[in-house]
């Protein structure tokens, strides 16, 4: 069993890696170092000047020829040596630097290379070894020296290209993912990290600071999915609760002491009040019911085998490789699986809520865009799709529809010309656009509410008020045509609003009863990111997963793990 689990965990982690090149590097250094009759070619490639090392050009270009799978990577090579009027960077009048080693760490814990340490770290430690062997003073006569150089130099880029940038952009555009991918200087990257001490080379990392959260969460589901046996766990016929005995509770409470939900353990068969404690905080970051009672659902949650968690872990970590760094002043960041709103300044947490989703059938798109308008008491312009696929058949059954809801027809051209219903034949209103602006009136019957937020975008998603706020209680919250529906627009509208002396909240509170549609233009644009993380790690330090509500978890594992 540990056997086969770790196997399918290799086969798993290998078809993510995506950073063969760094192999054959290295296994062509390793090559020429085990091989004594194998010659390097180093005339005039590098020199001691002042005791520092240097290469130039030519001995970059020797490199490649006696590497050719790194000839990709022979730009990067050439700039960054050019930076740097070709130093080394890895080596100094001093020895090896200490940033070398932190490398060699970097790369063995790689979540792309942990289970190949043997293939990649091992063989950048041999060079290390070999150069160290070799007394200061003879290296410049020596070409290991540079072929140490130049093989962390290429396996840095490698390493960096494959652990923070991810998956290919062919494979990206595929992903539903709409948010523009991040762009690394390389070069930058390292000479940066080559300026600060080696114990910071870690937190240099260019992530969404998502990503070291959940790097730390690896190694226990690694350890789990290769050590424990996770047989699914029939349910009672009845749910379990405080007082209620049962043999499965001795299971039940050894897995969540193992999954850090419940502290002491104990073997009884008898759900306690600890067990009640420890199940309710599993509910929490699941998303299910805080009830602490052991339903159909919890046991569900609990009977996924840590190795699709794991698999989770790691796609959730692949898109942090796409964002950029977590952006600077007010923000605010929704998160479609978890159905919530944080409203953020810096790295604070300003306040959070609860918002409703589109359903699988209308998903809300992942992007990014800024907030820029306030709409008080909106009209609701209804989509064309909406029109055909459920108005129009309201309105062959109930022709006074459009009335009992508050909507009416006008002219594109003129709003302020009102169409008459009856002339528009409902059962053929038209095949690509309707010929006309159906809309719903402001009020309390209006599907928005009485705010509305535009960031203008190509989807055609907003934020906005609903009068149906019961739906904000339910623990799964995809119930909307693809826009985002808020549980505290007053609050919302309130923040955005409170730079601009025009506004207070009770300015506000009078626009909203006027009853009139007004729009108000922001004096700053508030970034908005729409992000789909079905894992995730709270500034608790708490683990979150929740389910793939869209199916983009199962694209994303087809194309990353490529099964």
């Amino acid at each position: 069993m540990f056997n086969s689990i770790r196997n399918r965990l290799f086969v798993a982690v290998f078809f993510i890696i995506g950073i063969s090149f760094i192999i054959s590097c290295s296994e062509n250094a390793n090559r020429n170092e085990a091989n004594n009759h194998t010659e390097i070619d180093t005339s005039g490639s590098f020199r001691l000047h002042l005791t520092d090392f240097f290469t130039d050009s030519s001995g970059i270009d020797s490199f490649i020829s006696r590497h050719p799978e790194c000839y990709s990577d022979s730009g990067l090579l050439i700039e960054f040596y050019k930076r740097r009027n070709f130093r080394f960077a890895w080596i100094n009048k001093d020895g090896i630097i200490e940033h070398s080693a932190h490398l060699i760490n970097l790369i063995s814990g790689s979540t792309r290379t942990a289970m190949m340490d043997t293939s990649i770290a091992a063989r950048l430690q041999i060079l290390f070894d070999s150069v160290k062997a070799v007394p200061l003073m003879e290296l410049h006569e020596s070409g290991i020296a540079e072929e140490m150089e130049l093989n962390f130099t290429a396996a840095f880029f490698a390493f960096a290209r494959s652990e923070y940038v991810g998956v290919e952009d062919s494979v990206f555009r595929n992903l539903d993912w709409f948010i523009p991918r991040k762009k690394i200087d390389f070069d930058g990257l390292l000479d940066s990290i080559l300026n600060k001490s080696p114990q910071e080379m870690v937190n240099s990392e260019p992530v969404y600071y998502m990503y070291s959260r959940l790097k730390s969460y690896l190694n226990l589901y690694t350890e789990l999915a290769c050590n424990e046996t996770w047989d699914s766990l029939t349910q009672p016929s009845n749910d379990l609760k405080p007082g209620s005995r049962d043999s499965i509770i001795p299971v039940m409470k050894h897995r969540l002491h193992l999954l850090g939900d419940m502290g002491i353990l104990d073997t009884s068969d008898v759900y306690s009040d600890s067990l009640s404690i420890a199940v309710r905080h599993f509910q929490s970051r699941y998303g299910l019911k805080t009830s602490g009672i052991a339903d159909k659902e919890f046991f569900e949650a609990l009977n996924v085998k840590p190795e699709v968690r794991l698999r989770q872990l790691l796609v959730n970590m692949e898109r942090c490789r796409w964002l950029p760094m977590r952006p600077k002043g007010e923000f605010i960041v929704i998160n479609l699986p978890e159905y919530k709103m944080y409203v953020n300044s810096d790295e604070t947490t300003l306040w959070e809520c609860n918002v409703i989703v589109g359903k699988a059938s209308n998903n809300t798109v992942i992007f990014t865009d800024s907030l820029e308008y306030i709409v008080f008491n909106p009209y609701w312009n209804v989509p064309d799709k909406i029109i055909f696929d459920e108005i129009a058949p309201e309105m062959v059954r109930e022709p006074s529809y459009l009335k009992n809801h508050h909507m009416e027809l006008v002219s594109y051209s003129n709003p302020s010309r009102v169409v008459d219903p009856k002339s528009v034949d409902w059962k053929n209103p038209g095949l690509k656009r309707f010929p006309y602006l159906l809309r719903q009136k402001p009020g309390p019957w209006n599907a928005l509410g009485s705010i509305k937020f535009l960031f203008p975008n190509n989807y055609s998603i907003y934020l906005h008020d609903t009068p149906e706020k019961k739906l904000f209680d339910q623990h799964e919250r995809s119930f909307s045509h693809g826009c985002i529906r808020v549980q505290k627009p007053l609050k919302l509208a309130e923040f955005l609003l409170k730079d601009d002396s025009l506004w207070n909240k009770k300015k506000i509170q009078s626009a909203l009863k006027k009853g009139k549609e007004k729009f108000v233009k922001l004096i700053h644009k508030v970034p908005v990111s729409i992000l789909y993380f079905t894992a995730w790690v709270d500034d608790a330090g708490v683990l979150n997963f929740r389910k793939d509500v869209y199916g983009h978890d199962v694209k994303m594992e087809k194309a990353v793990f490529e099964f």
